[in-house]
């Protein structure tokens, strides 16, 4: 049966063992190593079901509440509603009683001029009035005391539309703490001002009552949050809290944009003090926030200089970076320069190629030019979108005052009588259109709103509403060390379209040479 062994040979003389089915001294297999048995699985621990008041088990869905617990609920919200209405009417009072009592009235009754109060005021007046129609609104609603009925939700959609006027006031504001400032150098009004925050008791200084509509604005939403929490859907005030919520968070969002300018004004505050040598108006009179800063390479007069540069809205300052220091070398506003992009290659003034460059040319003085280096291409292109933001910002910005000055002008314009009919005077916009100053003449090479330096126009000419308010809106009320003032905060560098106690020629490169300054003193060009 068995078949013996077979040695075959290959061709190339190797032995080679075959093994047939059966062989009797084939070679044993390995024999497969014996499952290990499975560990037999712990069976589930039955759950004991819990007894029921009646013994039985209880469902596994939680137990309805009772009658006693649904009333105790139902009660605690409807006062807790109460609570809230009644947190609501009683600071609403005490807001309009701040705004009554607190800067304006003895500002007023000391016939301070209407100019003064509304650059530090703006249209809190009208504000006033909204709120004291407001507060009766509201002071209605909850009589004769606040319930869960009330419908404080129908007083906020009544009157959400006067809530808009807040944004005009928050966009003052920046404005309004530069002209504090300003007012806080004269020892007199110094004096005053603590005397109103003692007669009327107020708890809070000038700085805070300005802040404090602000404060009041950002708080509506947090209490109309609240009150909507503890109103349920079948509530008849439900829709009008909705409404209100909705309403009070689009004027938050304009508010928070004046926070930010209010934080970047301290930050700018902090950021003057770390300067040495620093010539010229404070930061804080001519910008309101930092849009860019950065380590450029100056090429000027053929000598190369690394510089830190800061970009302001209106105002380009550099120095020299000295620890955690900076040495001010110069500043120039940015309405009198002009940015050329510089291809990569092209030759400098210093004859050797440069690349991620452009120029810098001088509108007051087009012979003087320099170019500006970044250390890359990426930081070349965010420069260049900085100073278009720049230029958005500022050109915003002085609508924005210009709007605002027509708005004062409009309140105090006397109207005319004619026929028999009550007519408005005109307006600036419209008495400067008529201007001799604004008749078509040559065309200018310049850009609109800059005036060649050979022009006999008066630098105002080209600044039209804006500038003419600026220059009657401080008058001669108060002198500070025996000197009628002039001078008003809001008249930036752009203004004459001159700088203002500029450093000599800004962005120049003369190292020593000397001018004097518009108050006396002496300012180097560039200090390098």
């Amino acid at each position: 049966m068995f078949q013996a062994a077979s040695v075959k040979r290959n061709r190339s003389g190797a032995g080679q063992y075959q093994h047939g089915v059966g062989d009797a001294d084939a070679v044993p297999q390995v024999p497969q190593v014996p499952q290990v048995p499975q560990v037999p699985q712990v069976p589930e621990v039955p759950q004991i079901p819990e007894a029921g008041e009646d013994g039985a088990s209880a469902s596994s869905e939680p137990a309805a509440p009772t009658e006693e617990e649904r009333a105790a609920k139902d009660l605690k919200r409807r006062e807790t509603r109460a609570n809230v209405v009644a947190e609501i009417a009683k600071t609403e009072g005490d807001y309009v009683g701040d705004l009554k009592l607190g800067y304006l009235k003895p500002m007023v009754q000391r016939d301070m001029p209407a100019d003064l109060i509304q650059r530090l005021f703006a249209n809190i007046e009208d504000m006033l009035a909204f709120q004291t129609s407001f507060l009766a609104s509201i002071q209605d609603c909850v009589q004769p005391s606040p319930s869960y009925e009330s419908m404080l939700g129908a007083c906020f959609s009544k009157h959400k539309e006067g809530f808009k006027m807040y944004s005009d006031y928050c966009n003052n504001h920046p404005e309004a703490v530069q002209e504090m400032i300003h007012l806080r150098k004269d020892a007199q009004l110094k004096a005053f001002f603590m005397g109103c925050q003692l007669i009327a008791g107020a708890h809070i200084s000038l700085e805070g009552f300005l802040l404090t509509p602000i404060q009041r604005i950002c708080k509506y939403p947090l209490l109309l949050k609240e009150l909507l929490k503890y109103t349920p859907d079948d509530h008849p005030d439900h829709g009008n809290v909705l409404a209100a919520l909705d309403a009070m968070k689009e004027v938050a969002v304009e508010i928070n944009e004046a926070k930010r300018l209010l934080e970047e004004y301290e930050k700018m505050v902090e950021w003057q003090t770390t300067v040495d040598g620093w010539e010229g108006p404070d930061i804080t009179e001519t910008c309101t926030e930092l849009i860019r800063e950065g380590a450029l390479v100056k090429i000027s007069h053929g000598r190369a200089q690394e510089r830190s540069f800061f970009l302001y809205d209106s105002l380009l300052v550099y120095g020299k970076k000295d620890n955690k220091r900076l040495q001010f070398k110069s500043r120039l506003p940015t309405n009198l320069f002009a940015i050329e992009d510089i291809a990569d290659g092209a030759i400098s003034q210093s004859g050797t190629p440069v690349t991620n460059a452009w120029r810098v040319h001088r509108k007051d003085k087009k012979s003087k030019t320099y170019v500006l280096i970044a250390k890359n291409i990426a930081e070349k292109q965010k420069w260049l979108d900085a100073f278009r933001l720049e230029q958005e910002k500022t050109a915003a910005r002085t609508a924005r005052v210009a709007e605002m000055a027509e708005k004062r002008m409009e309140k105090k314009r006397p109207t005319l009588r004619k026929k028999g009919m009550l007519q408005p005077a005109p307006t600036l916009a419209a008495v400067a259109s008529t201007s001799p100053m604004n008749s078509p003449g040559p065309a200018s090479p310049l850009p609109a709103g800059v005036n060649s330096p050979t022009s006999s126009s008066p630098p105002s000419a080209g600044f039209g509403v804006s500038n003419m308010a600026k220059k009657s809106s401080r008058g001669n009320w108060f002198s500070i060390k025996g000197k009628s003032s002039n001078t008003n905060l809001a008249s930036t560098e752009q203004d004459s379209g001159t700088p203002v106690d500029e450093p000599g020629s800004p962005l120049e490169d003369s190292p020593g040479q000397t001018r004097k300054g518009s108050k006396g003193s002496k300012f180097r060009t560039d200090k390098e």
